[in-house]
């Protein structure tokens, strides 16, 4: 029987022996013998995820050219020019240790991601963990898997933060709500935050595919090559607030289809596991695609962008390197660490 990431074999009546076996390269793969046909026998525990904050809107760039999550700002993009600027300045751990941002940036993915952490310690671009955590939320609080067809197909790339009009009402006037039944294509609102999905392709923090380990790859500033690393499929997923890392094996197979299964298991991960070469039937499965090219030095993004209809919340997009720039392309503001909220209005009141 199989499951998300699993492959479950009865043990024979009367065997006193058995033999695991499985294919070359899948030497990380664990092999479990457990008493029981539940998949709880196989993950008994549950993993803990600490609170963050996410920006409620697309990154903005202020008069400054620092990263904004603020109303009224255009959510930024790049210009198409595949060049990160040289005068970023970074850490033995390849975070960036710039005061002031460059002048000139094409806006590439290492742009995006160095203006996120430009902001402080424990801010980043919105990470997979965050958008995996908040993609399983969405998905179970509103019973569907194809989120554009409750919430909107989305917008244009580039948009205005805070100006749509979601089903007459301006979309800031919604508050921390979801708004459902929006059949044009001027953005949505998941749970207060706009434009979520297929406005902004947004590039993602702390994950990369077909490197050794995110931590390395970062610590080297990020590089678009590196012939040392291998070309696995595989997500390398670096959890900041534990400094712990892990890796997801993506399918390397249908790149350009939609997504048909994912790997979910303990983590709840929405790492694309299977596609399906039936791209009419959207609709049975995830109503969302995975893209990939197999060459090393791989960064992910999430969400698509000019409200096509394959971007919703577990799209993935891992095609392109670090230097890349793309005129729908922006990301998002987030925040782990501690997270201190102050009452004392509410104690005052009672």
């Amino acid at each position: 029987m199989h499951g998300e990431d699993y492959i479950f074999c009865d043990v024979p009546a009367g065997a006193v022996k058995f033999r695991f076996t499985s294919q070359m390269g899948c030497g990380d793969q664990e092999a479990i013998a457990v008493d029981s046909a539940s998949v709880e026998a196989i993950e008994p525990d549950w993993v803990f995820r600490k609170e963050f904050l996410m920006g409620i809107y697309g990154v903005g760039i202020d008069a400054l050219g620092r990263a904004r999550s603020v109303s009224g700002t255009k959510a930024a993009v790049g210009d198409g020019t595949a060049s990160t600027s040289p005068d970023w300045t970074y850490d033995k751990n390849g975070r960036v240790t710039n005061i002031t941002p460059p002048t000139g940036l094409h806006r590439t993915r290492q742009d995006f991601i160095n203006l996120c952490e430009m902001r402080g310690e424990g801010f980043h671009a919105i990470s997979y963990e965050q958008s995996k955590d908040l993609a399983n939320i969405i998905m179970e609080l509103t019973g569907t898997r194809d989120i554009q067809a409750i919430c909107g197909r989305g917008c244009s790339a580039g948009y205005t933060c805070g100006s749509q009009t979601l089903n007459g009402k301006n979309i800031n006037a919604w508050g921390n709500r979801t708004v459902t039944g929006v059949t044009s294509n001027v953005g949505n609102l998941m749970f207060g935050i706009q434009n979520f999905v297929a406005c902004n392709y947004e590039w993602m923090a702390h994950v990369a595919m077909n490197v050794s380990s995110f931590k390395d790859w970062k610590s080297k500033k990020c590089p678009t090559e590196d012939t040392s690393y291998p070309l696995d499929t595989r997500f390398r997923i670096y959890d900041v607030v534990t400094d712990t890392e892990r890796s997801v094996q993506a399918t390397p197979q249908g790149s350009g289809y939609c997504i048909s299964r994912v790997r979910h298991g303990r983590y709840m991960d929405v790492v694309p596991g299977k596609t399906s070469s039936d791209n009419s039937a959207w609709n049975k499965n995830y109503s969302d695609k995975w893209e990939y090219s197999n060459g090393r030095c791989r960064v992910v993004g999430r969400a698509g962008y000019n409200a096509y209809a394959y971007g919703g919340l577990v799209y993935a997009y891992a095609s392109n390197v670090s230097s890349v720039s793309g005129t729908g392309v922006g990301s998002r503001l987030a925040f782990s660490g501690k997270i201190i909220f102050d009452d004392d209005e509410e104690q005052q009141a009672a």
